[in-house]
């Protein structure tokens, strides 16, 4: 046997050898890759799960947030003056409330509540006279805290402002 004849028969041999080792390593890398996005795609969708689960009980929370704001706000009077009752009650769900947001809600969320809170308490006569309760001053507060809500939740970025005329 000439050195050609070796070289094209061992040549053969190698290249068809190296050709199932390749093939063979496509397989197992196609597998490995497999398993690999079924793992990620889990972790995904778990993590979606968990995101969605954490958004409606935000959501949740929000609402009984704005539950007593909303009724406290029904009860101010054209001058604008609550009565003892009133800013009592709604100080009682304000606690709850509170605890609420600082255990769950960015802080954000709960530094513009606070400051709707005591615009609330500060406009009030028996508590300070540093300022007369205005509805528009007190709008604007309550739509940057659905604001920060909004932001918290992750529907929108944009900041909530009243373009009408009452």
């Amino acid at each position: 046997m000439d050195v050609q004849e070796f070289i094209s028969n061992v040549g053969g041999q190698t290249a068809i050898f190296i050709s199932l080792l390749a093939a063979l390593w496509a397989i197992c890398s196609n597998i490995i890759t497999n398993k690999r996005i079924k793992t990620h795609k889990s972790k995904l969708e778990e993590l979606t799960r968990i995101k969605k689960d954490s958004d409606y009980r935000k959501l949740e929370l929000y609402k009984t947030v704005l539950k007593p704001l909303t009724d406290l706000t029904a009860k101010i009077p054209e001058e604008g003056k609550l009565s003892l009752d009133d800013i009592s009650q709604f100080d009682k769900e304000r606690l709850e409330v509170s605890a609420h947001l600082a255990l769950f809600a960015s802080s954000d969320v709960f530094d513009k509540f606070t400051e709707l809170v005591d615009y609330i308490h500060n406009s009030q006569v028996q508590f300070s006279t540093i300022d007369e309760f205005e509805f528009e001053v007190f709008r604007a507060k309550m739509l940057k805290l659905l604001s920060e809500m909004r932001r918290d939740i992750g529907f929108h970025k944009d900041e909530i402002t009243y373009k009408g005329y009452r």
